[in-house]
C-alpha cells in the first residue's frame, strides 16, 4: 500500500501535512461555512427553494446562538441554525435549514448569506472575509470555495443495529482532478486495516462530485478512519487533523448514589427527580445504597420501596433486583438495588460483614447481577455500601474482592463495585483497595466533568478532608478489567438536578478497552 504509514495500535495513522485550503486557515476559527445545499421546489414552478446549511463552530460555552443572514430577491432575512453533534476534536457541527420564496416572475439566480455565533455580548462572523458568500440556484450543492474535498457531516455515534456505515465526500475536481478517495478504516485500533474505495455517487457540477464509502461494521463497538486522496502516486490526507475520525456505540452509562434511607425533606418530589435524570440522560444501570422500605415487622413493604418507587416512574420501567441488610433509623429495612435497562442475570446477594445480624447496622448485604451490553459484552456489577474503616472496612472488601475474583473465572467484560465505600480518598482504607488488591477507580481514570461535591463537611469519620479526597461514592474494578470509564460528573448537586440525598451522586460512561 504505496504511501500509508500504519501507525502501531491505539496510535493514529500518520498521513503527513494536509493542504492549506483543506485546514481551513483562511477561515475563522469560531465558526466556519462547510457546505450548502438547494432544492427547488417542482410543483408548478420552482419558486421556493429549500436550503440546507452546515456550519463547524468551536465550543466556546452552553447558550450560544447561531444563524445564518441570507438575501435572495427581498430584504434580508436570518434563520436560526440547530446544533447536530459535536466532533472527536471538539467542535460542534450545527445544521441551518430554511425555506427561499421568490416573487412571482422573480429573476433572482441565488442566494447570499453570511454565518454568525454569538454568546452574550460577543459575536463573530464568517461573512467570506467581508464579501459574503453566494450561491447560485443551478449548482443545487456545493462546499466552502476553499476546500478541496469535505467529509460530509454526520452524527459521530453508530446506531442500535447498525451494521454498515456509509461515509459521504464532496470533491472539487477542478482543483484535484483524477483524485479518488480512499478509506482507510480499522475496528480494533489499527491492531488490523481495512480499506474501503468510494465510488462517484454523482457529477453535480464542475465544481463538485459526491462520493460514497460503504464500511461493513459488524458488531463492532467502534471505528476510526482517515481518508486517502490518491491522484497517481501521490496521497494526501484527511485525518481529522491527526485524530482520526471515530465512530462508536452508545457507551455503558453508569449511575450511583446513596438515597439517604428516606431522610429527605420533600422525599417524594426528590424520588420523581431521581427518576427524571435517568431517563433525561439515558442511563443504563443504576447502583443505589441505602434504598429503603417500611419496616413492617421485618416484612417490609414493596410498594413504598424507595428503588422500586423511582424505577415505577420511568417512562419504561427497568429490570430491578433488590435486598435488605440492616434496620434503618428504627423503622426501615435498608438495602442495595440495580436497576438495569438491560436483563439482569445470576442475581446473587449476600452479607460481605462479619456480623449478619438485622438489627446490627455494620451487618452489610452486597448485591450483584450479570447483564449484557450490546456491543460490549457481559459486565458483572455489584452495588455496594461498607462500613467505616473502624467497623470492619477491611475484612468486607475482602471478602467482596474474593466473591468478584471467583466470578471473573467465566469471560466478563468488565466488573464494576459500585457504591458508598464510606473511605475517603486519602485514606489507608483506600490505599487498600487501589494498591494491595490493585482495583483501579474509575473516577480517576475518567475525563471528569465538576470537581465532585461533598455535603457532609461536619462529618466525624473525616474531618479533614476536602475536595477530591471527600468522596467515598466510587466505581472500582479489578486490574484485568476491559472497561474503561470515558467520562465521570457529579450529579444531584446546586447546580445538577439539585441535592436529593446526603451523598452526590455520579454518572460514569464505560468503553471496552
Amino acid at each position: 500500500m504505496d504511501g500509508v504509514n500504519v501507525a502501531s495500535a491505539g496510535q493514529n495513522l500518520n498521513p503527513g501535512p494536509l493542504p492549506l485550503a483543506q485546514n481551513l486557515n483562511t477561515m475563522s476559527e469560531l465558526i466556519q461555512f462547510l457546505s450548502i445545499q438547494s432544492q427547488p421546489n417542482r410543483k408548478n414552478r420552482p419558486t421556493r427553494h429549500q436550503v440546507e446549511i452546515w456550519l463547524r463552530v468551536a465550543h466556546t460555552g452552553y447558550g450560544k446562538q447561531v444563524t445564518v443572514h441570507w438575501q435572495a430577491d427581498a430584504a434580508w432575512s436570518q434563520s436560526s441554525a440547530d446544533y447536530s453533534h459535536r466532533d472527536s476534536d471538539g467542535a460542534e457541527f450545527w445544521r441551518a435549514r430554511f425555506s427561499v420564496k421568490l416573487r412571482p416572475r422573480s429573476h433572482c439566480p441565488g442566494l447570499t448569506f453570511a454565518c454568525r455565533t454569538s454568546l452574550g455580548a460577543a459575536e463573530y462572523w464568517d461573512n467570506n472575509q467581508g464579501q459574503d458568500y453566494y450561491h447560485h440556484w443551478r449548482e443545487g450543492w456545493r462546499i466552502h470555495p476553499d476546500l478541496s474535498w469535505l467529509r460530509l457531516p454526520a452524527p459521530p455515534r453508530l446506531g442500535d443495529g447498525q451494521t454498515w456505515l456509509s461515509v459521504h465526500i464532496a470533491l472539487n475536481p477542478e482543483t484535484y482532478p483524477g483524485v479518488r478517495p480512499t478509506l482507510h478504516w480499522s475496528a480494533d485500533g489499527w491492531r488490523t486495516q481495512r480499506r474501503a474505495e468510494a465510488r462517484l455517487l454523482r457529477d453535480i457540477h464542475p465544481r463538485l462530485q459526491i462520493w460514497r464509502a460503504r464500511l461493513k461494521i459488524g458488531v463492532a463497538f467502534r471505528i476510526e478512519y482517515a481518508i486517502a486522496y490518491t491522484r497517481g502516486r501521490n496521497i494526501e490526507w484527511d485525518n481529522n487533523r491527526g485524530r482520526n475520525y471515530r465512530l462508536q456505540r452508545k457507551p455503558l452509562a453508569v449511575m450511583i448514589l446513596n438515597l439517604h434511607c428516606y431522610q429527605e425533606d420533600q422525599q417524594d418530589a426528590k424520588f420523581s427527580r431521581i427518576a427524571q435524570a435517568i431517563n433525561e440522560l439515558d442511563v443504563d444501570v443504576v447502583c443505589l445504597q441505602e434504598a429503603a422500605e417500611p419496616w413492617n415487622h421485618g416484612h417490609g413493604e414493596w410498594n413504598l420501596n424507595a428503588a422500586n418507587i423511582i424505577n415505577q416512574r420511568l417512562p419504561r420501567p427497568f429490570h430491578i433486583a433488590y435486598d435488605w441488610s440492616h434496620l434503618g433509623f428504627e423503622q426501615y429495612r435498608e438495602g442495595v438495588a440495580i436497576l438495569s435497562r438491560y436483563p439482569l442475570r445470576h442475581i446473587d446477594a449476600g452479607y460481605v460483614s462479619d456480623s449478619a445480624d438485622p438489627y446490627d447496622i455494620h451487618s452489610r448485604k452486597v448485591i450483584t447481577a450479570r447483564l449484557r451490553v450490546p456491543y460490549i459484552g457481559e459486565v458483572q456489577v455489584f452495588s455496594v455500601h461498607l462500613s467505616w474503616w473502624e467497623n470492619g472496612f477491611a475484612n468486607q472488601f475482602r471478602r467482596l474482592a474474593a466473591w468478584s475474583d471467583s466470578l471473573n473465572q467465566t469471560p466478563l467484560q468488565g466488573i464494576l463495585l459500585c457504591g458508598d465505600f464510606n473511605i475517603s480518598a486519602d485514606s489507608a482504607a483506600y490505599r487498600l483497595v487501589t494498591q494491595d488488591f490493585g482495583y483501579r477507580d474509575q473516577y480517576l481514570t475518567a475525563d471528569r466533568q465538576g470537581s465532585p461535591a461533598a455535603y457532609r463537611e461536619d462529618d466525624a469519620h473525616w474531618p479533614h478532608a476536602q475536595g477530591d479526597a471527600y468522596r467515598i461514592d466510587y466505581i472500582f474494578s479489578p486490574p484485568a478489567n476491559r472497561l474503561n470509564a470515558a467520562a465521570a460528573r457529579p450529579l444531584f448537586t446546586d447546580h445538577d438536578y439539585g441535592r436529593v440525598s446526603d451523598h452526590p451522586g455520579y454518572l460514569f460512561t464505560f468503553v471496552p478497552a
